[in-house]
């Protein structure tokens, strides 16, 4: 320095900035503006250090002169805030920058330079302009949180893991050995430990991980850390992610911050207009990545490292040097000013974010100079830019799911939302709206609950919470279910809503399947009652129609005329509690009928024929044979009797006068439900459809009409056992039964048969009597029920045999293999304590396979007429026994 004083810099002082300078041999010097503020005297140039120290706040001097000390210990910069005392002034603040511009290796700092900034007045505007910024890294950094994510063997994050581990690269990605191994001693087998363990666990990729460690630090310090992560791939390579909480002191924070705060710097520069030369602090040429000691460079220079998206159609320096050509041969003022940010790249590529405010001074010339400050706000742009894309990601998530944020502000009573809103709402027009909008299109159903809710919130706006569901009715004219959420804040009630119409169809499909899976249930559990109970009742209907048969034919032609009328109503009486209870075993399970192919046409026919004379002339029935149908693998007599039953079920409906409709049709039945089990049904079917112009059936009613015993006709006019009937016969069919009814329209029910390949044959001729002839045999007659086993052995004794009689299987049985019992023949009922007939058959054809059995039930679960055959008997009867067909079994059996 070869000047007795510093030059003056006009443009930093009229920014404010006033620059100082301290000589060890000369003492302290201030620019004009400097010693105004300081409040020293225009001369001398130079000044003391008490005269210097004296300007400052007896209270700061302490920290100025700490501050000061740091740079005579070897620190190349500092800066402190501290009040200064200008003379007829109140204490001021101000904050003073410096640094060392020429040491001595043995005698230290001989020169230093610096600038002293009121704070009150350009300080504060650029605090308050970069307020988001400077909270949000004071907000992370003071939390001390860091973000990171390891993919393999790399760990990406955030610069604070670096600063945490004490990591010579402070933006990553890192080795995950380099970073973990700086964990103390033991700490970091203990993390891989941790971390097998958590990879095993059943809940890995759902859990919350929590370790904590401790860091040890290159300079000897350490750090306790608190490490919560997810782990995203538990395999190869892993994958994890999470946060990294600093947990030492936290005393260290404000220390940390201070030390960002330097990292991020601020720094000063001017231009001049004519020559393009910039001047500025060695901080400038670090933000560009620059060598401090090159300089000074031309604008253009420094212009070429801005990112070119950031350059704009026409730089800015070369419109203020035109600004400055239209002022050439005017007065001195000021050229433009304001802020502007860029990208800059600086020497090893790195892309950093910097913001510069700037003011222009004009000579009138031509010249001038453009001077100001620069940023570097790489950090801010950086979250700002995290803030942005996490909101997108946030708008984008809550799209996904359906759902969409809403305020309402009751104090001009509207409601602002996000986009999805409108799109969720169906709304045509644009928001805001008032509250009424809404309420008006909510379904009538959900109105007053809602308008209840609300005007309770508003009426406690701070203990009560706004969660509920409703339906809107969108504009074709369908509705949608929506959870609505909020709170209020006092003025305003600021909430989500959710789209749960898919849930919500979900739910009732559910609940639907729910009550058909009820149904199934039930119907298979009367199923199973009515088939026990149908068992007791053919033991006793045996005894009591074979007795009363056997009266009519032992005593028949001696009877007297009323007695031979009281036999004749008993058998007419016992006849039909028999159907009534093959009512009920067509209901529960197949009686062991044998199907074979029939034509749908025909059997329809013949039921029609032996109905039409029961029914009134007022019924008008119409038969619609529908073409050449397919055969259908059925008894006919069974499927005669589903005919009848829906015929006369629709005559009771229609009160003996009305119209019965029948069509056959072949159909491809896809995604259909039968109405009586309730399960789908899929395939080709012949239908037989059965229509009535009867009063209909209540939607309530319809699935409760095919259980047995259920009727709504007046006691005494039916048993409930019709519709029950049809259910059982059809399904055991592999069929299935649809009603479409509603109160006014009448009733058509829809049976639907299975098609078969096979043809249908034609109507066998009779066989010959096979109970002819002179009878001679010895038979034992084996059951449980002794009314039953008298019954048999009579009518055999009368019909020619000699009978034996037990009522225990199990002796029956012994007697036979002993020996003890010469019979040529065994009849078992199939049901008994200790010895099921199937069993006794199975013996017998084990010990004497020439000794023929015949097997009866009343009902069983498990056998039917093929079962009996497998267990080695020769025939299967079902109880109420038909006497001819005994005596044919019996015949055939023996002549076998």
């Amino acid at each position: 320095m070869h000047r007795d004083t510093p030059p003056v810099d006009p443009a930093l002082d009229a920014l404010g900035h006033f620059a100082f300078e301290w000589r060890a041999a000369q003492g302290w010097w201030a620019s004009p503006g400097g010693r105004e503020l300081l409040g020293l005297p225009r001369a001398p140039a130079f000044v003391d250090n008490a005269a210097w120290w004296a300007c400052v706040h007896p209270d700061d001097r302490a920290r100025a002169t700490a501050a000061a000390t740091t740079l005579h210990q070897g620190a190349e910069r500092c800066q402190c805030n501290v009040r200064v005392l200008a003379a007829g002034a109140g204490p001021r603040w101000v904050l003073i920058r410096a640094q060392v511009d020429q040491s001595d290796a043995a005698a230290g700092p001989q020169r230093i330079r610096g600038t002293i900034t009121a704070i009150d007045d350009v300080e504060q505007d650029f605090l308050a302009a970069h307020r988001p910024e400077l909270c949000l890294v004071e907000a992370v950094d003071h939390a001390h949180i860091a973000w990171y994510e390891r993919h393999g063997s790399l760990v990406y994050g955030s610069a604070t893991i670096a600063e945490l581990f004490d990591l010579d690269d402070p933006t990553g990605p890192w080795e995950m050995t380099t970073v973990f191994e700086r964990l103390a001693p033991l700490e970091f087998e203990r993390h891989c430990h941790d971390l097998r363990v958590a990879r095993r666990a059943p809940d890995a990729r759902q859990a919350t991980h929590v370790t904590y460690y401790r860091v040890s630090r290159r300079d000897g310090s350490t750090r306790d850390i608190e490490i919560r992560y997810r782990i995203v791939d538990a395999g190869e390579p892993l994958r994890t992610y999470g946060l990294i909480f600093d947990v030492t002191a936290t005393k260290a924070l404000e220390g940390k911050f201070q030390d960002a705060m330097e990292h991020a710097g601020v720094a000063w520069f001017e231009r001049d207009i004519a020559t393009d030369v910039v001047h500025g602090s060695r901080s400038l040429w670090r933000l560009y990545g620059l060598d401090p000691e090159i300089q000074p460079l031309r604008f253009a220079d420094l212009h070429q490292r801005i990112h070119p998206d950031d350059q704009g159609p026409r730089p800015l320096h070369d419109q203020i040097s035109e600004a400055a050509r239209r002022e050439q041969g005017g007065r001195p003022g000021n050229g433009p000013s304001g802020t502007v940010r860029y990208r800059v790249k600086r020497e090893d590529g790195a892309w950093r974010w910097i913001e510069v405010r700037y003011v222009t001074r004009l000579d009138g010339h031509g010249g001038g100079s453009v001077s100001g400050l620069v940023v570097d706000i790489t950090a801010a742009q950086e979250a700002a830019e995290a803030v942005r894309a996490g909101r997108a990601h946030l708008l984008l998530a809550l799209e996904a799911a359906r759902m969409a944020t809403w305020q309402w502000d009751t104090t001009d009573d509207l409601v602002q939302s996000s986009d999805v809103l409108s799109e969720l709402y169906d709304l045509e027009e644009p928001g805001p709206w008032p509250i009424q909008h809404f309420i008006d299109r909510m379904h009538p159903e959900d109105r007053p609950r809602i308008e209840s809710q609300l005007a309770l919130l508003l009426a406690h706006p701070h203990d009560e919470m706004l969660s509920t569901e409703l339906r809107l009715v969108q504009a074709d004219g369908s509705e949608r279910w929506f959870e609505v959420r909020g709170r209020s804040d006092g003025d305003r009630i600021i909430g989500v809503s959710t789209d749960i119409t898919a849930r919500k169809h979900a739910e009732a499909d559910q609940e639907h399947l729910r009550r058909q899976l009820q149904q199934a249930q039930k119907m298979e559990a009367i199923g199973q009652l009515t088939g026990g109970i149908a068992h007791d009742f053919n033991n006793i209907l045996a005894s009591v129609l074979g007795y009363a048969d056997l009266a009519q034919k032992r005593f028949g032609d001696d009877m007297p005329e009323r007695l031979a009328g009281y036999v004749h109503e008993m058998q007419i009486g016992a006849r039909r509690a028999c159907d009534l209870v093959r009512q009920l075993l067509a209901f529960s399970r197949d009686e062991g009928a044998e199907l074979s192919p029939v034509a749908v046409g025909a059997i329809v026919d013949q039921a029609i024929r032996m109905l039409r004379p029961t029914l009134p002339a007022s019924i008008v029935i119409d038969i619609d044979h529908g073409g050449d149908l397919p055969a259908v693998m059925a008894d006919p007599v069974q499927l005669q009797q589903v005919v009848m039953n829906l015929c006369i079920n629709a005559r009771d409906a229609m009160g003996g006068a009305g119209r019965i409709d029948i069509v056959l049709d072949r159909t491809l039945v896809t995604a259909a439900r039968c109405t009586s089990c309730q399960q789908a049904c899929d395939g080709d079917f012949v239908v037989i459809a059965l229509r009535d112009s009867g009063p209909g059936i209540a939607a309530a009613r319809q699935l409760r009409i095919f259980e047995p015993f259920y009727t709504t006709k007046a006691p005494g006019q039916g048993t409930g056992m019709g519709l029950s009937m049809v259910h059982g016969i059809v399904h055991r069919l592999g069929g299935h039964v649809r009603l479409d009814s509603a109160p006014g329209r009448g009733t058509t029910f829809e049976i639907l048969l299975p098609v078969t390949a096979a043809v249908a044959a034609d109507a066998p001729h009779a066989s010959p009597n096979a109970t002819a002839g002179a009878r001679r045999g010895d038979i034992l007659v084996v059951d449980d029920e002794p009314g039953v086993v008298a019954f048999v052995a009579e009518f055999l004794e009368l019909a020619g045999y000699r009978v034996e009689r037990s009522s225990d299987p199990q002796a029956a049985l012994d007697h036979l293999l002993a020996g003890e019992r010469a019979v040529d023949l065994v009849i078992s009922d199939q049901t008994m304590p200790g010895l099921t007939g199937c069993e006794l058959a199975t013996r017998l054809r084990a010990a004497r396979p020439e000794l023929p059995v015949i097997l009866m039930s009343g009902y069983s679960a498990t056998l039917d007429a093929a079962g009996a055959t497998a267990a080695g008997a020769r025939a299967y009867l079902a109880k109420p026994l038909d006497p001819d067909a005994l005596l044919e079994a019996i015949a055939t059996a023996l002549a076998a």
